[in-house]
């Protein structure tokens, strides 16, 4: 993993077809290897076992090793990635000196305040190890498109630099029962005008609100099924449910490209009967297509484990998608005008009522800049 972090921090990125610099790791990676660099990386970013047992712990697996599970995204590896990124998260790192010496830290994320702790990290001789924390914060990214930049630590030695790439996702708050409220924050990015526009609520039923499935599911067996989600769909919610208390589900969220190419975009593997899984559409100026992301979705379910003394799982699998208009019951947010300060934090309440208990509904609330907040209820 040292080697693997020589070759990646020391890369250089490449050019498209014109010529010009091509930086989107999602092309690239870390770049192209640059051998005249890689043999004196400055930093390395090791990894062990124990890494490697702690993130299989953190994905839902059982190792048998007893090892502390740790968050996917803080493994040490020479690169950072942030799948789900709600409100804020911090990342773990720690880098070990090949020479003794001074570094200073640059990050940037358009889009995304980057925040690095301890901003310089010094070492007194080779092999000594340093930890620092990562805070990122999405700003004025989109949510559901991965924001991409850079994290580098310049020293004399030369420049050490991993690739970042992190995806927004819209604050979610979510309430049980027929009736009820919930109240949360906002902070806004301008001073001025505040409005905020309640869509839904949308159950999981009918040709065009969403769909649902049931059945049987053996263990390790699993159940597909496509959702095209309609125009203007705000949001959608994707989930799975047993009557089984103790048994494991596991849903997995696909997207498909142009070339009807599906892609993983979501996952919830906890240990239990039900898990769900939001999307949201992305800002304004991001898309015009009125859904959460452009193209057609596949919901799947995975018995992960049986109930004791079964043999099978019963499943209803259901996804909502939320429209301008319409809706069950009433669903507001108050208050739905103001005046903003920005970075002052507003408080918002969601209230509902008229819906049936025990059946999963989401609802969309709408800022002015096209972004929002996805409420869930039960």
């Amino acid at each position: 993993m040292m080697i693997k972090s020589a070759l990646m921090t020391t890369a250089a990125d490449l050019v498209d077809g014109t010529g010009r610099r091509a930086s989107d790791p999602f092309a690239q990676g870390a770049g192209r290897v640059v051998p005249e660099r890689m043999f004196a990386p400055g930093l390395v970013y090791p990894a062990g076992q124990r890494d490697w047992l702690g993130y299989l712990e953190g994905l839902g697996m059982d190792t048998g090793t007893r090892t502390k599970a740790i968050d996917p995204s803080d493994y040490n590896s020479a690169s950072i990635a942030i799948g789900r990124l709600v409100v804020k998260q911090t990342v773990t790192r720690r880098v070990t000196a090949v020479a003794a010496g001074r570094y200073r830290v640059s990050a940037s994320v358009p889009g995304v305040d980057v925040d690095v702790h301890p901003s310089v990290l010094d070492f007194s001789h080779a092999g000594q190890t340093r930890t620092f924390r990562v805070t990122f914060t999405p700003t004025t990214a989109s949510y559901e498109k991965a924001a991409t930049g850079f994290l580098t630590w310049k020293g004399r030695r030369g420049a050490v630099r991993i690739p970042v790439a992190v995806t927004p996702r819209a604050l979610e708050v979510a309430g049980t029962g027929p009736s009820g409220r919930v109240r949360f924050h906002v902070t806004p990015g301008a001073t001025g005008p505040f409005t905020a526009v309640a869509s839904g609520l949308s159950p999981a039923s009918g040709p065009t609100t969403g769909s649902t499935q049931t059945g049987s599911l053996t263990l390790n067996q699993s159940f597909a099924y496509r959702i095209r989600p309609t125009p203007g769909t705000k949001a959608a919610r994707f989930t799975v449910r047993s009557s089984e208390a103790k048994a494991n589900l596991d849903l997995y969220v696909y997207q498909y490209d142009a070339n009807a190419v599906a892609r993983l975009v979501g996952k919830s593997t906890g240990p239990s009967s039900s898990e769900s899984f939001v999307v949201a559409k992305p800002s304004s100026s991001d898309s015009t297509s009125g859904s959460p992301v452009p193209g057609d979705y596949a919901l799947q379910v995975v018995n992960a484990g049986n109930a004791p003394g079964t043999t099978a799982t019963l499943f209803t699998a259901q996804t909502g998608l939320v429209q301008a208009t319409g809706g069950v019951g009433s669903f507001t947010v108050t208050p739905s005008q103001t005046e903003a300060t920005a970075g002052t934090p507003i408080a918002l309440t969601a209230s509902w009522s008229g819906v049936q208990e025990e059946v999963p509904y989401v609802g969309w609330i709408e800022y002015p800049n096209g972004q929002g907040t996805v409420v869930t209820v039960n």
